[in-house]
C-alpha cells in the first residue's frame, strides 16, 4: 500500500511516499535521494519500493526542502538543509513502521547524509549507491556557484569517511566503473574502509546516473540492484 505523506521539516512542508509491507513487516527503509532537483517519483525509486513492499520492507522516499512537491527554495538550501530533512524524515518512518531493522539508502549526494544519520540513529544497516564525498565547508554551501565552487577543492578532508569508519553495521556499497561525476579514488576510499564488513559491487560499463538511464545496460543494472537490495536487508 502507498501512501503520501506530508511532514514538516524547519517550518516547510515535505511530501514523500510511504510504501507499507505487503506481507509481515521485516525492515524498513529510508531512501536518500542525490544531489540536484529531481522529484521522487521520476527515476526508479517507485520501482524499488514496490518491490521491497513484496517482500516485507516497508520503505520511505521524500521530496527535500525546494524539491518537487516540497516547499521551500532549492538555491536557498545545502547539505545541512537535507541533513536536517533527512532526519525528520527517518523520525517519520520509525513512527510508521513496526520494525526495529531501520535501513538507511543514500544515492550519489544521498550517501553522505545517510552517514551522517547513522552518528545519532540506531541504524542496522547503511546502503550507498554511487557516493560522493564533499569537504567539512560544503557543508554550508547553499547550492549553485558557492558549492561548485567549493566541492572542486578536493574531498581529502571529509568528515565521511572518519563516520563511515565508526558504523558497526553491515554496509552495502555500489557503483558503476564508468562513473563520469564521482573521481574512483573515492569509491577505492569507501571500499577500503568498510572492505571487512561490506557487500561491495562494481557494475561494468556503468555511470554515475544509470538509475536514470534508459539504455538497455543501466536497466539491466537497476535491475540488479532491485534483486540484490531485498535479499541483503533479509539476510
Amino acid at each position: 500500500m502507498k501512501e503520501e505523506i506530508e511532514f514538516i521539516s524547519a517550518k516547510k512542508r515535505l511530501f514523500g511516499d510511504l510504501y507499507i509491507a505487503k506481507t509481515d513487516e521485516q525492515a524498513a527503509l529510508l531512501i536518500i535521494a542525490g544531489g540536484g532537483n529531481v522529484p521522487r517519483a521520476e527515476g526508479w525509486y517507485p520501482e524499488l519500493q514496490e518491490a521491497l513492499a513484496e517482500k516485507g520492507i516497508t520503505s520511505f522516499a521524500f521530496d527535500f526542502t525546494g524539491v518537487g512537491q516540497s516547499e521551500g527554495v532549492f538555491s536557498e538550501t545545502s547539505l545541512i538543509t537535507r541533513i536536517n530533512d533527512a532526519q525528520v524524515a527517518l523520525s517519520l518512518l520509525q513512527e510508521n513502521c513496526k520494525s526495529k531493522n531501520i535501513y538507511v539508502m543514500g544515492v550519489s549526494m544521498g550517501a553522505p547524509i545517510a552517514i551522517s544519520l547513522s552518528l545519532q540513529n540506531t541504524l542496522t544497516s547503511l546502503i550507498l549507491l554511487v557516493p560522493a564525498a564533499y569537504s567539512l565547508e560544503a557543508r554550508t554551501k547553499t547550492f549553485g556557484p558557492e558549492f561548485s565552487v567549493e566541492i572542486r577543492k578536493g574531498w581529502d578532508n571529509s568528515p565521511e569517511f572518519n563516520n563511515l569508519s565508526q558504523f558497526e553495521g553491515k554496509i552495502f556499497l555500489a557503483y558503476g566503473s564508468h562513473d563520469e561525476v564521482v573521481p574512483r579514488e573515492i569509491y577505492e576510499k569507501y571500499g577500503t574502509l568498510v572492505s571487512d564488513k561490506a557487500n561491495i559491487y562494481e557494475f561494468e560499463s556503468i555511470g554515475h546516473k544509470f538509475m536514470r538511464e534508459t539504455d538497455l545496460v543501466s536497466q539491466n543494472a537497476r535491475r540488479g540492484l532491485i534483486s540484490r537490495l531485498p535479499t541483503f536487508i533479509l539476510e
